[in-house]
């Protein structure tokens, strides 16, 4: 059985405090930043405001790979270092370090540089906003068992408007993040918004809060990547990070820049491109959205109508798209909890019975991850790994393997479009969990167990 409060102590090791405000990191990770004498510092995965596709430098981690053994599990991949070349109009690595990371029986992290082109042999590498000394010197890391190091980004939307929604939930360990959270929405929008908004907001209808503004589902809910005054919104929340002094140093966190940003600068409606590509796909996520905005302005017979189209999709162990073009290998986690939440709400008024809600919880309720789980990269291969550092967060995506295991989505049709405007990964290796999933997640096993007698 899912423990609420395992998830919140998992929410509680990613929050990044500064002063009376707060911030939630989007997973757990392993910070590591380069300052090089040349080019200052240097932050894999941080791509700033720049609407070029390819400035002069920039940095990420690479996709991994992993060595599962029966007491610990090592992940390996690495972070580069790249120059735009003119002569060859590419991208060309300068600096390649080694990043193996083990869980389990024991917890430690080598980091090894596979190269360094002598332009950057000055650099130092930070972890955690240490100073570990050269660049191109192996280290050895000891780290304690199951320790926890917040990634350097942050998911604004929704993680930190719904970190900040706990607040008005009951949780008063929160009260930092919903100031945060409030700062950044009314300057991002010039004070059109002034208080918590975010697209799941309608889930707390009948917890006691439907959030403090709930508007019909449309463009304003991605409000970092619409225009206000002639400003993207994503652009003030740089600013409000950089003003609080929280990018520019070793320890980095910055606003992660989402595929709608994303498209949004590289000329498209990124919002309305979303949007319909959801209904093109028949997305029960738009289903659930719609359908819980609907509850929360007591408008039941509209709300319904959205839970018979979830209806429609349920196969017992999830929910996908009705387009088959849009499906993958796995489910999603964050489309379950919202479909719960919806359910939820319909059933305990009488409008719909609780035979799917009660499924949906059953497989909901198993999909908190323990540290050890099962993990499939393609929906076939299957290994068991360890990952303590997301013990009570909740699985992204899933399939069920091993009962329930971690199964990455496919990318959307809008992360092809546009995926070189996006921040690209500060991190290689597998992510069962996330912030977001774990929030909403939290939310629908609260509804359910509060209203299903």
């Amino acid at each position: 059985m899912a423990d609420p409060n395992l998830a919140l102590d998992y929410l509680n090791r990613l929050k990044r405090k500064f002063g009376i405000r707060a911030v939630v990191s989007e997973y757990p990770a392993l910070p590591i930043t380069f300052n090089c004498p040349n080019y200052g510092l240097i932050i894999p995965g941080y791509t700033g405001y720049s609407i070029e596709l390819y400035p002069l430098i920039r940095s990420h981690a690479t996709d991994g790979s992993l060595n599962a053994e029966i007491d610990k599990t090592t992940y390996i991949y690495n972070i580069v270092i790249q120059k735009y070349d003119t002569t060859v109009l590419n991208y060309v690595d300068k600096v390649i370090i080694e990043v193996r990371e083990t869980r389990g029986a024991l917890d430690y992290m080598v980091l090894n540089p596979k190269s360094v082109d002598p332009e950057f042999s000055g650099c130092s590498i930070y972890f955690l906003g240490q100073n570990l000394g050269p660049i191109n010197q192996p280290y050895s890391i000891s780290l304690a068992p199951g320790a926890v190091f917040p990634s350097m980004r942050t998911s604004v939307r929704h993680v930190d408007m719904l970190s900040g929604l706990l607040r008005l939930l009951g949780y008063t360990d929160y009260q930092d993040t919903y100031i945060w959270a409030k700062e950044l929405i009314a300057a991002s929008t010039y004070g059109k918004y002034s208080g918590i908004m975010d697209i799941y907001a309608p889930m707390g209808k009948d917890l006691g809060s439907p959030g403090e503004i709930v508007i019909p589902v449309g463009e304003d809910h991605f409000w970092d990547a619409k225009y206000w005054n002639n400003k993207l919104g994503y652009q003030t929340l740089l600013e409000m990070f950089d003003a609080y002094n929280l990018i520019r140093v070793p320890y980095s966190c910055y606003p992660y820049k989402s595929t709608l940003v994303g498209a949004t600068q590289a000329g498209l409606n990124g919002p309305r491109t979303f949007l319909n590509t959801l209904a093109w796909c028949g997305d029960p996520l738009l289903d659930a959205w719609l359908g819980l905005y609907y509850a929360a302005v007591d408008n039941w017979n509209n709300a319904r109508n959205n839970w018979n189209s979830i209806a429609s999709k349920w196969d017992g162990n999830g929910v996908q798209p009705s387009n088959s073009f849009c499906r993958g290998p796995g489910y999603s986690t964050v489309r379950l909890a919202a479909a719960l939440a919806l359910g939820v709400m319909l059933a305990r008024r009488g409008y719909i019975s609780w035979d799917i809600p009660d499924q949906m919880y059953r497989v909901l309720d198993q999909l908190q991850w323990a540290g050890i789980g099962y993990y499939s990269p393609d929906g076939t291969t299957v290994y068991r790994i360890y990952k303590p550092d997301h013990r009570g967060g909740f699985i992204v995506s899933y399939a069920p393997i091993g009962s329930y295991g971690f199964v990455p989505l496919r990318p959307s049709l809008v992360d092809f479009l546009v995926r070189g405007y996006r921040s690209p990964p500060e991190y290689g290796g597998v992510l069962p969990t996330n912030s977001e999933t774990t929030i909403t997640s939290m939310i629908a096993l609260r509804l359910y167990r509060s209203f299903r007698s």
